[in-house]
């Protein structure tokens, strides 16, 4: 018994050494992260008000319907609805999208009309590819 005891307690001491050393080890990661993010430069990034490829048209009310012309397409594929239902949804999607675009169209016409200067105009079409 006294043997069992012995091994008992030696193995008590271990853990314990080893719970110190994982905390030890704990901090010692905690205060590294803290070096190296303090040693990282941080760079501002600008944030663009238009993104390539996006449609600065298309707004809240194009996705809405977009997402309804979608589940009724949904609904079609699992015979629910009629072809009718999602052909006259979609109609109505199309025709919202492209009067959308149309004024978007216009706005940029009326923008580019109050511009005088052939640079400014040049300048402000390079702006909207980018």
């Amino acid at each position: 018994m006294k043997i069992g005891r012995r091994m008992d307690v030696e193995y008590r001491d271990k853990a314990e050494g080893q719970k110190g050393e994982a905390v030890g080890a704990r901090e010692e990661w905690e205060e590294l992260t803290e070096k190296i993010k303090k040693a990282i430069q941080k760079k501002k990034i600008k944030k663009r008000n238009i993104v390539p490829g996006r449609k600065v048209w298309w707004d809240k009310q194009c996705r809405e319907s977009k997402t309804v012309v979608n589940k009724l397409l949904r609904e079609l594929l699992k015979n629910r609805i009629e072809r009718k239902a999602y052909n006259e949804a979609n109609q109505q999607h199309k025709k919202l999208c492209k009067m959308k675009q149309e004024e978007e169209k216009k706005r940029e016409q009326k923008k580019l009309m109050e511009i005088k200067d052939r640079k400014k105009v040049l300048k402000y079409t390079k702006k909207q590819r980018q």
